[in-house]
């Protein structure tokens, strides 16, 4: 579902795409990565503040598919932030 919110928010359709939003925000029913999937939606909607929250979460669970959404290509453009690397460092993967 996160993935189809990015492509919802590349098409132009933000308003399709905050809809997935909310379908994943707490209380709602939750598949058993909330975080990740919270993480993908805000980073796709350049919501930079939220995305890191939820990665930060994902890094506090131990959440073992971590490293990979960090590689995630929707998540690019956060690269370059110091917080990024400091998160790749706390998983001691290159920055």
């Amino acid at each position: 579902m996160g993935w189809q919110a990015c492509v919802y928010t590349r098409a132009g359709r933000r308003d399709q795409a905050n809809r997935f939003l909310e379908k994943s925000l707490p209380g709602a029913s939750q598949p058993s990565s909330q975080a990740r999937r919270l993480a993908e939606i805000y980073a796709c909607l350049g919501e930079k503040e939220r995305a890191y929250e939820y990665l930060e979460k994902m890094y506090a669970k131990h959440e073992g598919n971590f490293p990979h959404i960090l590689e995630a290509p929707e998540i690019a453009w956060m690269r370059s932030e110091p917080r990024f690397t400091a998160l790749r460092r706390k998983l001691n993967l290159a920055p």
